[in-house]
């Protein structure tokens, strides 16, 4: 926003609805203070006759970050199931941590790289670590391995790293448990 009177310039920050109707999927960007009465919200319209046939097939995601946006824009544009994605992260993870155990990541973003392999960007205190490029054929294994026992891709409205500790395989690895 750019004041009129005075021309300081500053960044306004709100909530939207993104819906890509070709891929159907819809991605909230809220606040973190937002995310339970979206959680309702959508549970309130799963449940309502009309809206559930009107989203019958679509994924719904949660996210609190424009980074966390692009990110699941990224995974689904690229024909992904964000949860096999997240499973991936945490497999990077493991090895990163293996192999440099003083440099704490942050945060993980997936992109497609020139090439069409599978890769990582890495963050440590919003600092750039560095990137990964892992074999197109992990999502497939992961894929045929965990899309079973996970169940509907809409389930849950928030997919990330804390969602991805929690499924089985890696929930006894000490370098994932939650912080929290």
């Amino acid at each position: 926003f750019v004041c009129p009177v005075c021309g300081h310039k500053v960044e306004v920050d709100y909530g939207f609805l993104y819906h890509q109707m070709e891929g159907h999927y819809m991605i909230y960007y809220v606040g973190q203070e937002d995310v339970e009465q979206t959680k309702e919200t959508l549970a309130s319209a799963k449940s309502d006759d009309f809206l559930s046939k009107f989203a019958e097939g679509y994924t719904y995601r949660i996210v609190i970050s424009k980074q966390q946006l692009l990110d699941k824009l990224n995974i689904f544009d690229s024909g992904y199931d964000d949860r096999i994605v997240e499973i991936m992260k945490l497999l990077v993870l493991l090895q990163h941590y293996e192999e440099n155990a003083v440099q704490n990541v942050d945060e993980m973003f997936y992109h497609k790289n020139k090439d069409g392999s599978d890769g990582f960007v890495l963050f440590s205190n919003r600092a750039y670590i560095c990137d990964v490029t892992v074999s197109n054929e992990l999502y497939e294994i992961l894929a045929e391995h965990y899309l079973p026992v996970l169940g509907e891709s809409n389930a849950e409205y928030i997919i990330d790293q804390e969602w991805a500790r929690n499924v089985p395989l890696f929930r006894r690895h000490s370098l994932l448990r939650s912080s929290t």
